[in-house]
């Protein structure tokens, strides 16, 4: 199966906008996180292509 580098590279710039968004900086207190960043990490728990076992 061929790698689409640039779906990779979208859900990458995604993933780190969500986190930026929802005030995750270096410059700023660290905060309790929100909805963006359980959008962002959703797709890492629903992947339906993890292995079982």
């Amino acid at each position: 199966m061929p790698i689409r580098w640039s779906f990779i590279l979208l859900l990458v710039l995604v993933w780190n906008a969500l986190f930026l968004l929802a005030g995750f900086v270096p410059w700023k207190k660290p905060k309790a996180p929100g909805p963006l960043v359980l959008l962002a990490l959703a797709p890492v728990f629903s992947s339906p292509n993890l292995p079982r076992h």
